[in-house]
């Protein structure tokens, strides 16, 4: 927040920018780290939400200035190294898309 630095795993962790990080590694119990999040975690029947990250962000707030009646586009990236020990994920959350209250006023006597 307040930069241009992109969210990555290398600018937020346990060590960079840690007040946005929240670890999820249990203390004492790294067996539960052991799934591969294709539904086959080390105990227990496979199933499809069994699937751990390490770490997650605080919630972070975009914000921009922008000018009524323009069109603006959002776009999101992300990108995943592929290799089956570790995966990526973007989470939003429902709508929380806030293009703010209207301000538009009825200037002159235009029906």
């Amino acid at each position: 927040p307040g930069s241009t630095t992109p969210v990555s795993i290398n600018n937020v962790n346990h060590i960079n920018n840690s007040a946005y990080y929240v670890g999820n590694i249990p203390a004492g119990d790294p067996q539960l780290l052991d799934s591969d999040c294709n539904g086959h975690p080390a105990a227990g029947p496979p199933s499809t939400l069994d699937c751990q990250y390490d770490g997650f962000t605080t919630v972070l707030t975009a914000t921009a200035v922008v000018i009524p009646c323009q069109t603006y586009h959002i776009k999101l990236a992300i990108g995943d190294a592929g290799d089956g020990a570790f995966d990526s994920a973007v989470f939003l959350k429902e709508n929380s898309f806030d293009i703010g209250g209207s301000s538009a006023s009825a200037v002159g006597n235009i029906p």
